[in-house]
């Protein structure tokens, strides 16, 4: 994949090739289903940048992406949080964050809310939800370390009963203790949660 400038500058090519070690990008593919990710180089022979293919990650039979979100830039408020007893967590804050929401055409009623790296592909956290009404679809915001989204059950779980939930996720830093016991799919990763019930 060939990067073309237009209208073409050699000032703007030259500080874009300068800066190709440092951009990375992912793209969606709904036939077939799949993610991708891919990274800069500049070809030695017309030192013309190119796209490359570095990770790929199959979506799951029957899954349609709804909504996704990119990191949102801007100053940082702060860079963790001191608890009770005086220890501090730190905020996991990665630029290359991406979130996306998905539900499954299979009749079962089943979404995913998903965050990813998207340099190295690799998934930093992931729910399955159940019951949830397609059709309102599950938007997704994404900022700092913390993601919020919503999503409308279809019918009652047997958590509290049918409605709109509203769910917010932080991710913080962990230490050798949490990666083995607290993060199954991140091992570097302390989630957060909080599900509130908006209406029934």
């Amino acid at each position: 994949m060939s990067v073309h400038f237009f209208p073409y500058c050699k000032k703007i090519a030259s500080a874009f090739a300068n800066m190709t070690s440092e951009l990375y990008f992912a793209t969606r593919q709904d036939q077939p289903a799949v993610l991708s990710g891919y990274a800069f180089a500049t070809a030695d022979t017309d030192m013309t940048p190119k796209a490359y293919t570095t990770w790929q990650q199959p979506l799951q039979p029957h899954e349609r992406i709804n909504n996704h979100a990119i990191q949102q830039g801007g100053p940082i408020a702060s860079y963790g949080r001191v608890l009770g007893d005086r220890t501090t967590l730190y905020k996991y804050l990665n630029p290359h964050l991406i979130a996306y929401s998905s539900f499954f055409d299979d009749g079962s009623n089943q979404a995913s809310v998903n965050i990813m790296d998207s340099v190295s592909g690799s998934i930093v956290y992931q729910v399955l939800i159940e019951n949830v009404d397609a059709q309102k679809g599950i938007p997704v915001v994404l900022a700092e370390n913390w993601m919020v989204f919503t999503y409308t059950e279809k019918s009652s779980t047997g958590k509290g009963g049918s409605g709109s939930r509203l769910v917010s996720v932080e991710l913080f830093e962990g230490v050798e203790d949490e990666k083995r016991q607290r993060s199954v799919i991140a091992q570097h990763v302390v989630f957060h949660i909080t599900d509130m019930i908006l209406d029934r």
